[in-house]
């Protein structure tokens, strides 16, 4: 029996997965001491996890890889996780608290014959209580091998299903705990032919992998084959809750973001990942150093490893300190085959039930030995088959007896008529069609539905803070209302409301559509861009603001939304698309801030000389979120922070030179270049993760270039005497916190136009920048470009009203209290970077739902910026520490669990005694955190205090910076 059953098994593959979980779910409920000693019971989720593209028929299935597939499902798995523990948004530490399978299906074109490929096809094994239902699956099989070799410990055992394999009772399982690493991969022994056809393993002394070679045939090392047998790369690989945690980490790294359903609704081009070649590689001592030493694939067949060196060296660092060991099975030995044609899954098969392999051309009147292989066989109409033969391509004549047991594959005919390949019963309907309501238990039930939808048309029409979500949670459950006529009526109610409360609408659908789902489905929060849903959102950022346009869209919304009703997951994706639907109408309400953007003709450039554009970082000491459109302009928004230079300098920094050439020439420290010669290579400004991308829409954002101009690029830019040269850098690790994305938007806006003969004031940069991050779909408040761009301390605001309009005052200081204040400030990098990819958009979805802790929090977050400008102003530090620990808990809140790591809570704790408030800069999740001492210049005490996780933090050098956007002019050189 297994230590314990799995918390999660996830299925991947194609659409056949959906039904082989019915499958499964069926024997949990039929056979439940089977599947308990497969190690699951009714407490474990069996989930499918559809191939992220395979939705599309024009792409191939299983494009991502077995790496890309993995990396897909234990992506989800987290959500699933983090969404029992009531976080809207992924907390990367679920898997130290949990058993996860990973089940990977091959494509759905199966050498079994069967629809449901290699994963489902039905075996002659298993209990009795299995038989009745066509034996037990591959699948199955797998799940009791892994249940006879995992312990209780949580990990995630990711395991392909292309294989058959055994393990007897009494087996020793070859993961003890003694031989784990970080990542153990299990490896059979076999014969050096294997090598011909397969991956191996070379292993140091202490079973550390240090190299995985593919097909070398011949040219198999003499170090790597001993006694003629060789390791085997196998279908089983263990991850540690700190390396998955490493591994999930991915999917918010280019190009692996794409190789998720995440990429799938980001409208990406599919990546490809390979678990061995390219995952377990860059763990390898060897892979370590050649896998990123060269520039093409360090395998011989490229079809497996095609990663850019740039990945791959992504992938070394992602995983850099950890451990890859071998699993080498000892005694007794394990069954194990890697069938890769229809007639060696049969002989496998039998293989495995011990029986004896032939292969009949004729199948003889009155023959019926039990336990054969009949393969392409006539067989005759007065034969007799024994019990447990497999009968695969055969056609069988009339009258033949066929006994119990027997197995029929891949087109076999009897009597004329072709036979569903593979024993697999129907699913019974549960449904007992014939029951109905009394009529009067039915009119209530409308009543009271036409009660919360009147409810919901005069919140959302009024503008009302009044959370709808109960009604929205009822309406979802009601019977006799369907849900096209719940989504019709809010179609009404959007077509009713003006421009300001269109997007509360849209996300209150979102909320409905997700309310549908039952908790299922996933994470409410992810990608928006699936191209099923663009011409709905290009017809909306077209609008006219008309009521005529605004009925265009809202049908084309609805037409799509019809195709995205059927399963939880489907919901889930629809919301978020409604979400994004929200997202453009929020950026077209944004664009009104454009109003403010002015510029003065400033001095030609001398052509080739740079001018460069530095600011310091910002951290934010009370307001954060109520910058944050919509809640800016939909209550007003009141923020208070400071212009820190990190290091003993301003971080973000950005140049720009006028060239002869009339092109673009872009470049970033991350070692992207590009130059952009046509419109159409400006085209994907509006995917944050597409290369160069915030430098592309800088341009676009100032109107230095207009994509729909019918001149060309080339004729545009003669307008500013040549081409532009601009490059970015920031020395703020990715997830600070500190406002880097927007502050560098905002340096790099200065030095574009500066190159352009323009000259932004500060105010307009902020107005500027808003309309960049709207350009760029990244969405975002105002308060980091204020943090950074105006120096000291500053409170900045804006008016519940449209057109959106940021207003900056500064908070006057004594610059001996400035100095005095930096001395009990310390600025501590937590060592985790910030995950939460997608908190913006939970907590829009909280604010939009109006919940009362959010509202309320929002009034306090503007009340407690008072507070803090008093404690200033009075010069009073423990105030000031107060004031910041309140504004942490608020912000709490506001962004909802997941935002405090477990790394962060501990040191807060260990330093309770040293500090006066601490927060975490921006939204939270990672990032830097600024601490308030009790005394002057500590770092070196709070170093000395050592806790779990302590190792990982890192001090900062900060000071207040007094200076703000700063701008040089002269170097051909940057």
């Amino acid at each position: 029996m297994p230590a314990a059953p799995w918390d999660i098994v996830a299925v991947c593959g194609g659409d056949e997965v959906k039904f082989g979980v019915k499958k499964l779910e069926e024997r949990v409920k039929g056979c439940k001491d089977w599947m308990r000693e497969l190690g699951v019971s009714s407490e474990t989720t069996i989930v499918a996890v559809p191939d992220p593209f395979g939705e599309d028929a024009n792409r191939k299935s299983g494009i991502v890889g077995s790496g890309g597939a993995a990396l897909n499902a234990v992506l989800h798995v987290a959500e699933m996780l983090s969404s029992r523990m009531s976080s809207g948004n992924i907390i990367p530490s679920v898997f130290h608290q949990s058993r996860v399978a990973v089940l990977l299906c091959g494509a759905s074109e199966s050498i079994t014959g069967s629809l449901l490929g290699k994963a489902f096809s039905p075996l002659p094994l298993g209990p009795p209580e299995t038989m009745t239902t066509g034996g037990i699956t591959n699948a199955e099989l797998l799940l009791l091998s892994l249940s006879r070799m995992v312990d209780s410990a949580p990990a995630v055992w990711v395991c392909s299903t292309d294989w058959l394999i055994h393990t007897p009772g009494g087996f020793a399982s070859p993961f003890s705990a003694d031989r784990l690493g970080d990542v153990t991969a299990l490896a059979f022994i076999g014969p050096e032919s294997v090598a011909h056809n397969h991956g191996i393993y070379k292993i140091a002394s202490d079973n550390t992998i240090t190299d995985i070679l593919y097909k070398p045939g011949n040219n198999t090392p003499h170090d790597v084959a001993f006694n003629g047998q060789v390791l085997v790369v196998a279908p089983i690989v263990r991850f540690s809750p700190k390396s998955a945690e490493c591994f999930l980490s991915l999917y918010v790294k280019v190009p692996f973001d794409a190789c998720t359903y995440y990429g799938s609704d980001s409208s990406s081009v599919p990546g490809r990942l390979n678990l061995f070649l390219d995952v377990l590689m860059s763990l390898t001592t060897k892979g370590k150093i050649d896998y990123v030493s060269k520039s093409d694939s360090t395998t011989q067949d490229k079809r497996w490893s095609c990663l850019p060196l740039q990945a791959r060296q992504t992938l070394v660092r992602t995983f850099s300190g950890l451990t890859l060991k071998a699993a080498i099975p000892s005694f007794p030995p394990m069954f194990w085959a890697y069938p890769q044609t229809a007639k060696q899954w049969c002989i496998s098969v039998l293989s495995l039930i011990n029986a004896v392999r032939t292969d009949s051309r004729i199948y003889e009147e009155g023959s019926q030995q039990p336990n054969k292989l009949v393969f392409r066989s006539d067989i005759s109409p007065t034969a007799i088959i024994g019990n447990h033969t497999i009968l695969h391509s055969c056609e069988v004549g009339h009258g033949a007896v066929i006994q119990d047991g027997c197995y029929l594959y891949h087109q076999t005919i009897i009597a004329g008529e072709k036979v569903e390949s593979g024993t697999f019963r129907g699913y019974a309907d549960v449904l007992d069609k014939n029951t109905s309501y009394h009529n009067e238990l039915k009119w209530v039930e409308e009543l009271n539905c036409q009660i919360d939808l009147n409810q919901i048309r005069t919140v959302l029409t009024n503008g009302e803070n009044i959370n709808v979500t109960p009604a929205l949670e009822r309406l979802s459950r009601c019977t006799v209302v369907k849900i096209e006529k719940v989504l019709s009526t809010l179609d009404e109610i959007l077509l009713d409301v003006p421009l300001a409360k269109v997007g509360r609408v849209l996300h209150i659908t979102a909320d409905y559509l997700a309310a549908c789902a039952y908790g299922k489905g996933g994470l409410r929060s992810g990608p928006a861009r699936n191209s099923k849903w663009l011409p709905a959102i290009k017809a909306m950022q077209r609008w006219d603001k008309s009521h005529e346009g605004k009925s265009v869209w809202v049908k084309e919304l609805a037409k799509e939304r019809k195709n995205w009703l059927e399963t939880p997951e489907l919901l889930i994706r629809a919301a978020r698309h409604y979400e994004g639907a929200a997202a453009v109408i929020t950026a077209i309400c944004v664009d009104s801030a454009s109003t403010f953007i002015e510029y003065t003709e400033a001095e030609k450039p001398v052509m080739n000389e740079w001018i460069t554009c530095t600011s310091p970082a910002r951290i934010d000491l009370s307001g954060g979120w109520t910058d944050t459109p919509p809640v800016s302009y939909e209550t007003g928004g009141r923020v208070v922070n400071i212009a820190i230079a990190v290091g003993g300098e301003q971080p973000l920094k950005a140049s720009a030179r006028l060239i002869p050439e009339l092109i673009l020439k872009l470049r970033t420290d991350t070692g992207i270049s590009i130059t952009c010669s046509t419109l159409e290579s400006l085209a994907d400004f509006n995917t944050p993760q597409a290369p160069a991308a915030i430098l592309k829409a800088a341009f676009i954002a100032l109107n230095i270039v207009c994509l729909t101009s019918d001149q060309s690029l080339e004729d545009q830019l003669r307008r500013f005497g040549g081409g532009i040269e601009v490059k970015t850098s920031s020395t703020l690790p990715v997830g600070s916190g500190l406002g880097g994305s927007s502050i560098l938007g905002g340096v790099l806006l200065k030095a574009i136009g500066l190159a352009c003969s323009r000259d932004y004031d500060l105010n307009s940069l902020v107005h500027a920048v808003l309309r960049l991050e709207q350009l760029l779909t990244s969405g975002g408040g105002w308060q980091d470009q204020v943090g950074g761009f105006y120096p000291n301390m500053k409170c900045c605001s804006s008016a519940a009203s449209l057109p959106l309009k940021v207003e900056t005052t500064q908070i006057h200081v004594r610059p001996g209290f400035l100095r005095t204040l930096s001395s009990h400030m310390l600025l501590v990098y937590t060592g985790r970077a910030r995950l939460a990819r997608n908190l913006l958009q939970g907590v829009l979805r909280r604010w939009a739902a109006r919940l009362p802790e959010v509202v309320s929090t929002v009034e306090d977050l503007r009340a407690n910026g008072e507070k803090l400008i008093k404690a200033i102003e009075d010069e009073d530090i423990p105030l000031i520490g107060e004031s910041i620990k309140t504004y942490w808990e608020q912000k709490k809140l506001v962004a909802g669990c997941g935002v405090e790591p477990l790394v962060v809570a501990t040191a807060l704790r260990e330093w309770d005694e040293h500090i006066h408030g601490s927060t975490l800069g921006g939204a939270g999740g990672g990032g830097f955190m600024l601490l308030v001492t009790k005394k002057p210049n500590i770092a070196e005490t709070l170093k000395k205090i050592t806790f779990e996780g302590s190792a990982d933090m890192s001090f900062y050098d900060m000071q207040i910076d007094e200076i703000g956007l700063n701008v040089t002019r002269g170097g051909n050189e940057v």
